[in-house]
């Protein structure tokens, strides 16, 4: 695990534990995924930042 993923998902920890995939978001996390999850609104955010991250890794 690379230190700034370590960094990136401590910001999210609030999020990531109400979320089911919550290992699965913290080992996606990149720079690119920090980016758009730091600008997503309230209304969905769990959902859309799974769908951020998961497409990131497919990309």
């Amino acid at each position: 695990m690379n230190s700034r993923q370590l960094f990136y998902s401590l910001s999210f920890i609030d999020v990531f534990n109400k979320m089911k995939q919550k290992w699965y978001m913290i080992f996606t996390m990149t720079d690119e995924t920090y980016a758009v999850n730091c600008n997503l609104e309230d209304q969905d955010k769990e959902q859309v930042m799974f769908y951020v991250a998961l497409f990131s890794r497919c990309y």
